[in-house]
């Protein structure tokens, strides 16, 4: 409710008013300049008053900018009839900047409220207007700060680094006190600090905390103020001066790498959908920068971290094919579609492939399945999953090695650079697919396997009419677009028949994947 200061000399008439506008507005009646130290939305002031408190008004008005303050100048019936029909120039010309509107009396309680209403419109838009210049300062400063944390994240080469980088530039931000990240032990139900920044050690995030409901609902938590709560959190947090928090999940495709919570001393802070949309975009970036460094650790580290797991989930997917068709699946290899999804080959010993594929109409989570082929008394097949362990591997920045399933479960081998942390892979497959037991965990030096090496497996593995067959075709510019030379016209050069040609050079091009792929 709007509240309006009625400063006027004629006490009674000041109690008409208040009793005309009680009904619709909080009311307060001044006879002072102590009248102007209250808070209030709009003030009805006679000339007397004006020329008293002159100095006072004006000095409330400017405390109020940007935020307009609207005066209503009442004018009285003798002044009116004195200054006639050009009422408002001379009466401008006197209280110009003073007074917003005037209102002559004998006033009349429609017309007042009429007036009012108008100020006060003006007055919420002027408050909107600021709002809205705030939130683009703040989302200004926090844009800045984000291309520093960018810049940060390309130089990290660490988790620790990318984390804590994050954390210090956050407190860069005016409003922003405090910053921390967390690590969710799904094992412990415990979150468990990684990097901080700022008013953070002495926040515990017990049960309560927005950091424990972000983990508990994969979704942001924002916390407008910590005044409203009664818990441990909710207390710690109005002793240091927070007076709001957020918490943002961290996340590369499914998988959570903990939780970015950020603290505030400005009420208004993460009321704006803007500055919460550019906080959860960079929840996303971290998570992508966090895997990334992963990545080339596991690329660059010539020892790993070998971890072999069990996955007993009952409705983990292949699990349900696997019952359905009274087989067992061994993964081959994965490969990134275009669109960002993955597809996975496995084998299986069945007996009729096309039961297989119309299983998976009633397996939860198998996009698509395809058989490929059979050989060697095994069928191949591609699927595309919802989510699968692989991913799940790969966005920990792992590398799934085997993976065997059957009506019982999966076991899966997945490399790790050495340094992983056991804790955080177990806990996110855990929290993937309901349970995740590690069976084994070593250490093992990576082979490498040198150029001159890789030439020999695949040369030896060429008869003498395959090599010739890749050679000639390499040199005559079969492989270029357009073709240098037809398939025919290097079959016709080697006096050969074309699909004798085709059937050499086929079955070198399979040696030679088989050599980079597979080995």
């Amino acid at each position: 409710m709007s509240r309006i200061l009625l400063l006027t000399e004629s006490g009674r008439n000041q109690r008409l008013l208040a009793e005309w506008l009680a009904t619709q507005y909080d009311v307060v009646e001044g006879d002072d300049a102590s009248a102007l130290d209250d808070e209030f939305d709009c003030c009805l002031v006679d000339r007397t008053m004006l020329g008293r408190h002159e100095d006072a008004l004006m000095e409330r008005k400017r405390r109020e900018r940007p935020v307009m303050l609207p005066y209503l100048f009442v004018v009285s019936k003798r002044e009116r009839d004195r200054m006639g029909p050009d009422l408002w120039r001379r009466i401008d010309a006197v209280v110009r900047d003073r007074v917003d509107e005037l209102i002559t009396a004998p006033i009349k309680q429609a017309e007042l409220k009429a007036r009012l209403e108008n100020l006060l419109q003006s007055r919420a838009l002027s408050v909107e207007l600021r709002e809205q210049r705030d939130a683009l300062r703040t989302l200004d400063r926090l844009n800045v700060v984000i291309r520093s944390i960018d810049q940060s994240l390309v130089q990290a080469s660490t988790r620790e680094e990318i984390e804590q980088a994050v954390c210090e530039r956050l407190v860069d931000v005016d409003r922003y006190v405090g910053a921390w990240i967390g690590n969710d032990r799904a094992t412990t139900r415990t979150v468990v600090s990684r990097a901080t920044a700022g008013v953070v050690g002495t926040l515990p995030d017990e049960e309560g905390g927005p950091t424990t409901r972000t983990v508990e609902t994969g979704e942001r938590t924002v916390v407008r103020s910590v005044h409203e709560g009664e818990d441990e959190w909710h207390d710690a947090a109005s002793d240091v001066d927070v007076t709001a928090a957020i918490a943002i999940p961290i996340v590369y495709e499914a998988t959570t790498y903990g939780v970015l919570t950020v603290y505030a001393d400005d009420p208004e802070a993460f009321g704006d959908e803007e500055e919460v949309a550019v906080l959860c975009e960079l929840g996303e970036t971290i998570g992508h920068a966090i895997n990334a460094a992963d990545s080339r650790r596991a690329l660059l580290t010539d020892r790993v971290t070998q971890f072999e797991f069990g996955i007993d989930a009952p409705d983990a997917p292949l699990r349900g094919l696997a019952t359905a068709a009274n087989c067992s699946f061994e993964f081959r290899g994965i490969v990134s579609a275009t669109d960002g999804s993955y597809l996975e080959y496995y084998s299986a010993s069945v007996d009729d492939p096309e039961t297989l594929v119309e299983a998976a109409d009633g397996v939860d989570d198998v996009e698509r399945i395809r058989h490929v082929g059979d050989h060697g008394g095994e069928s191949l097949f591609e699927l595309r999953f919802d989510q699968h362990v692989v991913q799940t591997i790969g966005a920990l920045g792992g590398r799934a090695t085997a993976l065997q399933a059957d009506s019982t479960g999966y076991r899966v081998t997945a490399e790790f650079p050495r340094d992983a942390d056991r804790h955080t892979v177990v806990d996110s497959l855990a929290t993937a697919y309901g349970s995740a037991t590690l069976l084994a965990q070593r250490e093992t030096e990576r082979e490498f396997t040198s150029q001159q090496e890789i030439w020999e497996s695949f040369r030896s593995r060429l008869t003498d009419q395959q090599w010739r067959a890749l050679k000639a075709a390499h040199l005559a510019g079969f492989f270029e677009w357009p073709r240098g030379s037809t398939g025919e016209e290097v079959a016709d050069s080697l006096d050969i028949s074309a699909p004798t040609f085709h059937e050499h050079l086929r079955a070198a091009q399979r040696k030679l994947l088989e050599t980079l792929v597979d080995d």
